[in-house]
């Protein structure tokens, strides 16, 4: 489908990034992003299988996936601008959670190397 990989080294902006997408009629979209020591950002098309009044059954590599079709948060999306929107909330929030989780490693260490490192006596 689609891929958008990063060299090693940090890009200076986003202008610096290719993205190669194919574009198709059909199908749900969802961007991921890899787990691998290399940094890429996928854009995979998923299958209509069936569509009911309240959302669609999708082929994901074999099983089916229901999503539906309201306005709030969804698996994937009808098209590609508003599955590009929703990978980037999705990393929004990711980034926010994790300098959460960072200030708090970073309390708690504080204070146990003042509490190792304290006098004994």
């Amino acid at each position: 489908m689609a891929d958008l990989l990063f060299p090693e080294e940090q890009k200076a902006s986003a202008a610096d990034v290719d993205l190669y997408e194919s574009r198709a009629d059909d199908g749900w979209y969802r961007y991921e992003d890899s787990a691998s020591n290399r940094t890429s950002i996928h854009l995979s098309r998923y299958r209509v299988l069936r569509e009911t009044p309240k959302g669609v059954w999708l082929d994901d590599y074999g099983q089916g996936r229901f999503v539906l079709n309201g306005a709030g948060k969804r698996w994937a999306y009808p098209t590609i601008e508003q599955a590009r929107e929703s990978f980037l909330i999705r990393k929004r929030r990711q980034v926010q959670h994790l300098k959460h989780y960072l200030a708090h490693a970073e309390i708690v260490l504080a204070a146990a190397e003042k509490f190792f490192n304290a006098p004994q006596g």
